[in-house]
């Protein structure tokens, strides 16, 4: 591995959640968002505390409908650069030498990045459940050529 790490250098590709898959998740913790500023709108018109009460509710709820959604739909990625794959998950981030990845396999809840030990790994980012029966797999396949490009381009392959 160079001296570059993941955190400096520039990625060469970066592969996030599906934007249909973003969408629907800002969409619904959007709501709790827009229920929360109605209430508080309310308040201030009406002067109710009971009002700001239910605001302040719906304003919890709203950042917590946040963090799960950047947990779940905003963090994940997977991202290539010259000497690494670093896969970024909700439970963690691991840092692949771009030697060691064998090809990525195309998954419904995730894609899995296998590597020449034997062990898999989970790519949330390239998961297929928010794409349509046509397109499914097609972004870990983009993933496994422009991790086979880099190889080469390494001298790896």
């Amino acid at each position: 591995m160079s001296d570059v790490t993941a955190t400096t250098a520039s990625p060469l590709r970066m592969w996030r959640v599906g934007r249909s898959g973003r969408v629907w998740v800002s969409v619904i913790a959007g709501m709790p968002t827009l229920t929360a500023l109605a209430f508080g709108i309310q308040a201030l018109v009406h002067l109710s505390s009971d009002y700001a009460i239910d605001g302040l509710a719906a304003g919890g709820t709203a950042a917590v409908m946040w963090l799960g959604a950047w947990w779940v739909a905003l963090r994940p990625r997977l991202v290539l650069t010259v000497d690494e794959v670093t896969v970024m998950n909700p439970w963690g981030t691991q840092h692949v030498p771009l030697g060691d990845v064998v090809t990525v396999t195309p998954g419904f809840a995730a894609a899995r990045l296998q590597l020449r030990s034997g062990v898999s790994l989970a790519v949330w980012a390239l998961a297929d459940g928010d794409g349509a029966l046509p397109i499914r797999g097609r972004r870990a396949h983009e993933a496994a050529v422009a991790i086979a490009e880099a190889q080469e381009q390494a001298g790896l392959r």
